[in-house]
């Protein structure tokens, strides 16, 4: 078999508290609705055992995350290649998406309210497939990965 060599290029390693803090906010959302559910079962033992035990894993599932989210930023690495673009990341489950650049039908670079505090943005490349997306680019880094994608991939600059 020929395998070819990870790719060199990585994201931006404070990607990881952007990523922390959006996690932080959908616990705090779980967190609203899981005391308002159990605020209103007080009266059921047996469910309110349930909803504590789902309030543990809810715990533990984040505990977990914080704990990976460190090690996944520093798995996430790109290359743009001559008819492909490779994007390899993964803590436990390590994947590897090869995009062939002819396949590929728009490229659009996002930045949310959280990605702007840090200086960051996404870079995001539609195929009729799907969208894979690559994030904890600095702004400057995808504004010059995005005229490269669409050259090579032979669009028209205004997708």
């Amino acid at each position: 078999m020929d395998f070819k060599p990870l790719p060199t290029k990585q994201i931006e390693r404070n990607v990881v508290f952007q990523w922390i803090i959006t996690d932080a906010i959908a616990f705090l959302f779980v967190l609203f609705v899981w005391f308002g559910v159990l605020s209103a079962f007080e009266q059921s033992d047996g469910l309110l055992i349930l909803l504590w035990y789902a309030g543990l894993f809810v715990l533990f599932a984040i505990v977990v995350n914080l704990i990976l989210e460190p090690l996944d930023v520093r798995t996430w690495r790109y290359e743009l290649r001559e008819h492909e673009l490779e994007i390899s990341h993964g803590v436990i489950i390590k994947k590897r998406t090869l995009v062939p650049l002819q396949a590929v039908q728009h490229v659009d670079i996002s930045q949310g309210i959280i990605e702007r505090c840090f200086g960051l943005s996404s870079l995001e490349v539609s195929t009729a497939a799907s969208t894979h997306k690559l994030p904890g680019l600095l702004p400057s880094v995808a504004a010059s990965l995005r005229p490269t994608l669409i050259a090579q991939a032979g669009l028209d600059d205004n997708t």
